[in-house]
């Protein structure tokens, strides 16, 4: 029996489907409920949809208009970006009338790969898919603001972006190391993470902008036949150095998959070892950022994990540097 006769909502989540322009929809089905916002499968003309809504008690609403944005400059280069749709901008008659921002987008393929299941062949795919993200014009830097026509980001310097993503991303912050959590969490590693102070604020002194995902997760990568076939949840989306993207996904993955990541990226042998490099060492910040909330939060099973992570990483770290 279809959703729309049996769940409570669907109704209404099938208006927002015929208010961005689809047919009117045989199925609608939930998919996802966090903690800013629900999304629901919705089945039109043989085709399937995702329409996402905010809630109304989110604490940090959804930046759907930045997220379109995006996909509105990726699709075109990668169709394993959503295709969109439209947004409750776009609607002439919207079914929450103001109240609640929500977007409609095509449905990719696939389902999410289990942890570990990440191989080589998705990390080329995936550096593919970045190659073409980072190439997407853009203004400023840190998170992409919502209800801006293009890609602007909120704030201006690679120091400040780095604050507005990351919890205590040493150096980039301007304390001092011994301030760090890292100092009473992590003392084995005190002395390697000195040593790369000066080549990670070579990195912001560069200061090169793309546009990136920023939380390359398993959850957030769908495969099809060993195959990256799609890639979602862009509300972490923010203007930094592209090696930010590389670090999270080897954070979350592992540094082996690195070369296959960063074959795909490009072609350049040059900027791949670049990249590498920049990766190897931003992951470092990014392991410092888990512990820190890990520390904050005093979850001691989180702490464990991002300990392990943070030795991993300083480890790489000290290698490329030399």
């Amino acid at each position: 029996m279809s959703g729309i006769a049996t769940l409570p909502d669907a109704p209404r989540i099938a208006l927002i489907a015929m208010a961005a322009g689809l047919a009117s929809p045989d199925d609608v089905r939930p998919l996802t409920h966090g903690t800013s916002s629900a999304a629901w499968r919705v089945e039109s003309g043989r085709r399937f949809y995702v329409v996402r809504h905010a809630l109304p008690a989110a604490a940090v609403p959804p930046r759907y208009q930045a997220e379109s944005a995006i996909f509105y400059a990726l699709y075109p280069l990668d169709a394993r970006a959503p295709e969109r749709i439209a947004t409750n901008i776009d609607a002439e008659l919207d079914p929450f009338e103001g109240r609640l921002p929500w977007a409609v987008d095509r449905m990719l393929p696939g389902a999410a790969p289990g942890v570990g299941d990440v191989d080589a062949t998705i990390a080329r795919d995936l550096g593919v898919f970045l190659g073409a993200l980072h190439t997407l014009p853009s203004t400023d830097a840190g998170p992409v603001m919502d209800e801006h026509p293009g890609i602007v980001g909120s704030e201006v310097s690679f120091e400040d972006a780095a604050l507005g993503r990351w919890k205590d991303p040493w150096p980039f912050d301007g304390r001092p190391l011994m301030e760090h959590a890292a100092a009473k969490h992590a003392q084995s590693v005190m002395g390697a993470l000195a040593a790369l102070r000066d080549p990670l604020l070579a990195i912001a002194a560069v200061d090169e902008r793309a546009v990136l995902h920023g939380d390359l997760t398993t959850n957030n990568l769908l495969v099809r036949d060993g195959r990256l076939s799609g890639v979602v949840d862009f509300g972490d989306a923010w203007i930094s150095s592209p090696g930010w993207d590389l670090a999270s996904f080897v954070h979350h993955h592992g540094f082996e998959l690195l070369p296959s990541l960063v074959e795909g990226y490009c072609a350049d042998p040059e900027v791949r070892t670049h990249r590498a490099r920049e990766a190897t060492l931003l992951a470092v910040v990014i392991a410092l950022h888990r512990l820190s909330r890990a520390a904050a939060e005093k979850d001691g099973a989180r702490l464990k994990w991002a300990l392990e992570r943070l030795t991993a990483a300083t480890t790489r770290a000290r290698e490329v540097i030399g």
